[in-house]
């Protein structure tokens, strides 16, 4: 069954769990809690709000989950294949997080809870009778002002995002699936929240920067 375009203001969020994307789901939940918005963990779609965050080798697979679902659901995706193949993405999908979403999730949520126009929302693409529409994108965010990591999951913390090396440095050449979710702007958290976050995980945790060479 088909998703309904905006879901009853009392739906429940669910973020839809993938060993393989760990990193991004605990990301993704945290920031949810921030706002005040409590999103459960499921393997398999509920009625609602969906999330999804997936890489180019999931894309298949979440495709057909999606359109196969039995649910009364609004689906959402991000990450670095929907975000560079956002046509591709809404064939099945609602709506479209581009780039970052630490921002963008969960205005787009309270916008369809409030049944608002999503149109108000930036940094998003989505489908209206056949059309595809893209709202303006967000500038990068300041990785100090979000929650590193939710208590809830166990991954590396993420200490710098984007990437300095320049296209034609073809040795390291990021994909443009990657520069479309993460910006080619390099930033770090600061010493001060680094050590901040190693006190609240109490060394049980390991930091990791993904866009240093190897």
């Amino acid at each position: 069954m088909r998703s309904l375009f905006h879901p009853n203001p009392d739906s429940s969020v669910t973020i839809r769990f993938d060993k393989r994307n760990t990193f991004s789901l605990e990301a993704i939940q945290a920031i949810l809690a921030v706002r005040g918005i409590e999103a459960s963990l499921s393997s398999s779609p509920r009625d609602g709000v969906m999330i999804y965050s997936m890489a180019t080798p999931q894309a298949r697979e979440v495709y057909h989950e999606v359109e196969n679902a039995q649910t009364q659901s609004v689906f959402i995706a991000g990450g670095p294949h929907p975000s560079a193949n956002a046509s591709e993405a809404l064939e099945q999908f609602d709506f479209v997080v581009l780039g970052e979403g630490e921002e963008t999730l969960p205005e787009l949520i309270f916008t369809l809870k409030d049944d608002s126009d999503p149109e108000k929302v930036r940094g998003i693409a989505y489908k209206r009778a056949g059309i595809i529409y893209k709202t303006p994108p967000r500038p990068h965010v300041v990785l100090d002002d979000y929650p590193p990591f939710n208590q809830n999951l166990r991954a590396p913390i993420e200490i710098s995002r984007g990437c300095h090396i320049t296209a034609s440095t073809v040795k390291h050449r990021v994909s443009s699936a990657q520069k479309c979710a993460i910006g080619a702007w390099n930033r770090s958290l600061s010493t001060a929240i680094i050590c901040q976050t190693l006190d609240l995980s109490h060394l049980t945790r390991s930091l990791t920067d993904p866009t240093a060479a190897t």
